[in-house]
């Protein structure tokens, strides 16, 4: 969840790619994703980030973009989602 909510304030991740956090980080879009494991490669990624003011600025204009696109429905939208999958044959 941490991940959604970042990526719908328009910051940019750094992360393992496990689980769902593919489904809202593209590598080198709005983020970097590191193959499990990989703890030399996050390292250098998130050094890299630290120092290297152009990407992290690319990742967070890409991240930004991004947040145009998407679209969180409040709790009352959900509920009668939720409701009208029961209702609905």
């Amino acid at each position: 969840m941490a991940t959604a909510e970042a990526v719908a304030h328009g910051l940019p991740i750094l992360a393992y790619a496990t689980g769902a956090i593919g489904d809202w980080i593209e590598d080198g879009g709005n983020g970097i994703l590191i193959e499990p494991g990989k703890q030399e490669q996050f390292f250098m990624a998130l050094k890299r980030l630290l120092t290297d003011r152009n990407q992290l600025y690319q990742l967070r204009k890409e991240a930004l973009n991004r947040t145009d696109n998407l679209s969180f429905n409040n709790w009352e939208q959900t509920y009668r989602d939720f409701l009208q999958a029961f209702t609905n044959d």
